[in-house]
């Protein structure tokens, strides 16, 4: 209506519509019935209604068709004193046969914080409702360290419930309710408490993480990236270079930074694999606005870097491209330049790391 109003047109569909006869009722396809009008105008009205419900009203308010409702009841419970003693109730609901309440019920929980449901949050994280199964890991996620009792099973149900980017699960194409739990493990209040788990069971999950089909929910490794030992990214290799190289199919504005990260750990501890990964890195609208600390990070590895200089000359070729239509800063092109000049004038370079390696000074390729 906004859009048709300055236009002053409006089309209204349905306009030729017949009625049909089913049974012995009579009525118009895709037509509201009057008590799903009234149904509509309650649901507008209850933000404002809510804060005159009595503590049962707003109970079966959770229980209610549309999800507004139910966050808006659980809101307002959440401010009710009284509503502690529900607990116990609403917990029993999550996992009740009655799928509406259940999600209300879980709303309700997590905006009490009630962490006397952190075992039905770590069970509800293998229900077949995906919404629920968001609710609950967003629940968890804002428990904080609240929940780290129950770390090790948030870890098993992390790694547990994985899916595959192909195919892709139209139930969950973005794979909301798994991305829930990154920032909750790695971004969070668990964060810290990841150091006493099992360390096999942390990498798993860090994989995992790597894969997901948010870019926003994979940024949410960032932190711990940068925090893992040599070994470790040698456990997590592949992970860590495909996480670096490549990016998620969701929200693809929000993977320049982790996409950095994994780059910049390779450098680190100077991965070999982090030469090919320089360019692939810096390529493109996003990854052009970190070619100055992309390309003086490539240059620490000396002459071992010679062997991509015709791919640094390919990228320069399509950053010039690039910018007729798009904008970036003026030093992009001269770092990859000034790139090309130190490598090609390197006389060696650092011990080199690589999957199941120890460190090794290859041999000049000029000797």
């Amino acid at each position: 209506m906004a859009y048709a109003v300055p236009l002053r047109k409006l089309c209204i569909t349905g306009k030729d519509m017949k009625p049909v006869t089913v049974g012995k009722e009579t009525k118009v396809p895709s037509w509201l019935t009057k008590q799903e009008v009234a149904d509509a105008i309650a649901v507008g009205r209850f933000d404002l209604e809510r804060k005159q419900m009595s503590i049962q009203e707003l109970t079966t308010a959770l229980g209610n068709w549309s999800p507004i409702v139910r966050l808006w009841a659980a809101e307002e419970l959440a401010k009710r004193p009284e509503a502690q003693a529900m607990v116990p109730q609403w917990i029993t609901a999550a996992e009740g046969t009655n799928a509406r309440l259940r999600l209300g019920a879980c709303e309700a929980l997590h905006q009490l914080k009630a962490q006397q449901a952190l075992t039905v949050f770590v069970r509800l994280l293998y229900h077949e409702d995906r919404g629920l199964r968001f609710l609950a890991a967003r629940a968890i996620k804002d428990l904080g360290g609240s929940a780290q009792p129950a770390l090790n099973d948030i870890l098993k149900a992390f790694v547990a419930t994985a899916e595959p980017l192909v195919p892709v699960n139209f139930a969950d194409p973005i794979q909301f309710a798994h991305g829930q739990l990154i920032p909750a493990l790695f971004a969070g209040g668990l964060t810290d408490a990841l150091k006493q788990a099992d360390p096999k069971m942390v990498l798993k999950a860090a994989r995992v993480a790597s894969k997901n089909a948010d870019n926003r929910a994979r940024g949410y490794l960032e932190g711990f990236i940068n925090s893992l030992t040599a070994d470790e990214v040698k456990t997590l290799l592949p992970d860590i270079v495909e996480l670096a190289v490549s990016h998620g199919p969701a929200d693809t504005m929000f993977s320049r930074e982790i996409r950095v990260s994994a780059f910049k750990v390779l450098v680190k501890y100077q991965f070999q694999e982090g030469i090919r990964a320089a360019p692939l890195v810096a390529k493109g609208k996003y990854g052009c606005h970190n070619a100055v600390e992309i390309m003086a990070a490539l240059e620490t590895y000396g002459s071992a870097a010679r062997e991509i200089i015709p791919d640094l000359k390919k990228l320069i070729v399509d950053y010039r491209e690039l910018l007729k239509e798009w904008q970036f800063p003026d030093t992009t092109i001269p770092a990859v330049e000034h790139a090309i000049k130190v490598i090609e004038a390197a006389k060696d370079h650092p011990p080199l790391l690589s999957a199941g390696s120890t460190p090794t000074m290859a041999k000049d390729p000029r000797k």
